[in-house]
């Protein structure tokens, strides 16, 4: 520090300014002035100008004056002076140090989706700062703003570039996480971290939509169609049954070789449609908001539109959640039904002429589904 000349004044003070090591006035430093029987603190102002008042001047000499000088940004300015006539009313020019300082940025990934509201704690030298990712929110111009999810961002300042910097994440449905990086490592980018789902999902879905589809593995398979809606029902402390209603529709392609009565051969093909529906209830063999081979088995008690008759369709199947409220599901279906099918016949003319015939079929239906939880 040096001194220089100031005009006097009846009552005694120390005045000075706080600059920078680039010559630039700070502002917002704390100044803690004390000796024996005298204490005061005060701010400077925004050009870093300040003047401390000392008590009468019959105490002052031979007195050792502490002054310290804090800022967050800057590193703790501690100085002491034995008062004299030499500093009496003289300007006192203090440089203070810069710490250290970094803009923590990051991004939360769950897989290629920004998570929103995950609770973020970063540790630094004993000091916890706690803040959420952001989401999307609608601008000044009235657009759906999507830039920032996921986004976190935080000033983090050291005096030793050496320094761990430790990150917290967590979030009702995914795993907790931990990570750190060394101060001077750092060098400002946004940096992407991917948090996993927990092993179960943290709030129960009652309601269950699901689009199941089949597709024709060989000639005569067809494809099948199945919508179903479940509603979860908790009796007492028991919530693995459910019910609901299931719609489905199911092809058949039938090839029929057919003598004219010429004794040609001759063969058709003619695909069916089939519609059923009716209700259908389940039971999860597991918890039903556990992500990993949550099973299930039931039954649908089907109305089938071809022949007018109820029929049983069992069913058992295994879903994987893929985020909070979405599933995939594999699942076999038992199907045993009655149809029309169309036969023809020939007169000696050759003329061809069409009868129905009443038939069964009967088969296990692979199919993959998507469900949406809520």
């Amino acid at each position: 520090m040096n001194f220089e000349e100031h005009d006097t004044i009846s009552k005694s003070y120390i005045a000075g300014q706080v600059l920078n090591i680039f010559n630039e006035p700070v502002d917002n430093v704390l100044i803690i002035s004390s000796l024996p029987g005298f204490k005061d603190s005060l701010y400077c102002d925004f050009n870093g100008f300040f003047r401390i008042y000392l008590p009468d001047e019959k105490y002052l000499p031979g007195q050792k004056i502490n002054i310290m000088f804090i800022n967050k940004d800057y590193r703790l300015y501690d100085t002491t002076f034995v008062y004299s006539d030499l500093y009496k009313n003289a300007l006192l020019k203090v440089t203070l140090t810069p710490k250290y300082k970094i803009l923590v940025k990051g991004r939360i990934m769950a897989g290629n989706m920004a998570i929103e509201n995950v609770d973020v704690t970063i540790t630094h030298d004993n000091n916890s700062y706690k803040l959420k990712t952001l989401g999307c929110y609608y601008d000044d111009e009235d657009y759906w703003n999507c830039l920032y999810q996921g986004m976190f961002k935080h000033e983090v300042v050291t005096e030793n570039p050496d320094d761990t910097v430790f990150l917290h994440f967590s979030k009702p449905g995914f795993k907790s996480q931990k990570h750190k990086f060394r101060f001077a490592d750092y060098s400002g980018e946004l940096i992407k971290y991917k948090m996993k789902y927990a092993d179960s999902i943290p709030e129960m879905p009652f309601n269950n939509f699901s689009l199941k589809l089949a597709y024709p593995l060989n000639k005569e398979s067809g494809w099948f169609l199945d919508l179903s809606y479940y509603r979860l029902f908790k009796i007492g402390n028991f919530n693995r049954l459910a019910a609901g209603i299931d719609i489905s529709v199911l092809t058949l392609r039938e090839t029929v070789e057919q003598n004219t009565f010429s004794g040609l051969e001759s063969s058709f093909d003619t695909t069916y449609i089939n519609g059923m529906a009716g209700p259908s209830v389940l039971i999860y063999l597991t918890k039903p908001n556990l992500r990993r081979f949550n099973t299930y088995a039931g039954s649908t008690f089907a109305f089938t539109f071809s022949s007018a008759e109820f029929v049983y369709q069992p069913f058992a199947g295994v879903r994987f959640f893929i985020d909070m409220n979405k599933s995939v599901s594999v699942e076999i279906k038992y199907l045993a039904y009655h149809f029309n099918a169309k036969r023809y016949r020939f007169n000696y003319l050759g003329n061809a002429e069409s009868y129905t015939i009443n038939k069964s079929d009967e088969r296990l239906i692979v199919n993959l589904g998507l469900q949406i939880c809520f």
